[in-house]
């Protein structure tokens, strides 16, 4: 399966000092997906081998998940509290090849440093520090500076393949991309927006309410994310035109949950400066993949952590909110809904831009708002 040769020899970027730049090789392909409202995405997730799986790479250790391992070495394995994560496909729908003032998206995942798929002339929007998740240290747009046409570099500016994702994130067989099992609703290169069936949650949000989505990372290269809201319309595909229409807010407040059903809340880290749209709410990824590359939310970190990794194996993540693999926690987060939004059926869009890669994660689920 490709997905095994991306994971174990996909470079993901990580920049050292200001004077150099090094390939130090983290060794994962970015995924992740958002695990409530339950997505379209996530359909297999009713179908075997995924529906119920609890198949754990190693039987002495039973992890809840639905990438079943016969099937697909490189499994969405997540964490969902103490209940089972039905996680399907879920994370094996995205857009790569993706930067910054491009018009399209080249579906090659390979991963060279300050690579820029249009030759665009743009330069990044996300310089500050602050919002970083890698290379802090690197003076922003210099030669050095690996991720600077990379899609957190100006949130929600690089373009994407499909609005709810690609399935397996490219249209042809790679070593550097995600492959797909295909199924009665999708194979690989399939559309998110055209071939997911609508997929009533039954999740209702009030108008000036708030509402409160979870997602998991299962393989993590940084970057930030952004919820919108797209009208539902029988018979039409959603658009990134439209969910750009409409991105949430978010409400200060956000915690982890651990496979326990322990938590830890958090003040997220939001970004709404040069953001596509203009004025549009982003959270920087909370979950550094190592800690020494920015704070982590949890006050009192334990570890280090097991979890399933890529290679049909359980290994260690430093702490229990950091790591590469950071599949025994999920994020909850507060999303503000605006009170003058029409009420009816609507697509709730998540958008994970990466920094470290030139991949985008999306989800598409189907709610109410009241």
């Amino acid at each position: 399966f490709s997905v095994v040769l991306e994971l174990g020899m996909g470079v993901g970027l990580k920049l050292f000092g200001a004077g150099c730049l090094m390939g130090s090789i983290v060794g994962v392909s970015s995924h992740g997906s958002v695990l409530f409202p339950p997505t379209r995405n996530a359909i297999d997730s009713t179908l075997p081998p995924w529906k119920g799986a609890t198949i754990g790479p190693n039987n002495s250790q039973q992890f809840p998940q639905t990438g079943h391992w016969k099937y697909m070495p490189f499994g969405c394995d997540c964490s969902n509290g103490t209940n089972v994560c039905e996680s399907g496909q879920g994370c094996f729908w995205f857009s790569q090849g993706c930067t910054i003032g491009c018009e399209a998206c080249d579906g090659n995942g390979e991963r060279i440093p300050g690579r820029n798929v249009c030759n665009s002339t743009k330069q990044p929007t996300n310089n500050n520090p602050k919002f970083r998740t890698s290379g802090r240290d690197i003076p922003p747009g210099s030669p050095q500076d690996g991720t600077r046409y990379f899609p957190w570099r100006a949130p929600g500016n690089a373009p994407v393949s499909d609005p709810c994702g690609l399935a397996g994130g490219t249209w042809f067989a790679q070593t550097l991309g995600g492959d797909f099992n295909t199924t009665m609703y999708a194979k690989l290169g399939d559309k998110g927006s055209a071939v997911l069936p609508y997929r009533p949650t039954g999740v209702r949000w009030s108008r000036g309410g708030v509402g409160k989505p979870t997602w998991y990372i299962r393989a993590n290269h940084g970057g930030g994310y952004s919820y919108r809201l797209c009208k539902y319309e029988p018979g039409v595909n959603v658009t990134e035109a439209c969910f750009q229409q409409t991105p949430l807010d978010f409400a200060p407040k956000s915690r982890i949950v651990y496979r326990n059903g322990s938590s830890v809340d958090f003040t997220p880290i939001l970004l709404s400066e040069g953001t596509t749209p203009e004025g549009s709410m982003w959270a920087m990824n909370p979950i550094p993949a190592n800690p020494s590359d920015y704070s982590q939310v949890c006050p009192h970190p334990g570890g280090p952590v097991d979890a399933p990794t890529a290679y049909l194996h359980w290994g260690k993540n430093p702490t229990d909110c950091s790591g590469v693999w950071p599949t025994t926690l999920y994020v909850e987060d507060t999303v503000i809904i605006p009170a003058d939004i029409e009420p009816g059926e609507y697509v709730l869009g998540w958008r994970w831009d990466c920094e470290e890669t030139t991949q985008i994660w999306q989800s598409c689920s189907d709610i109410t708002i009241v």
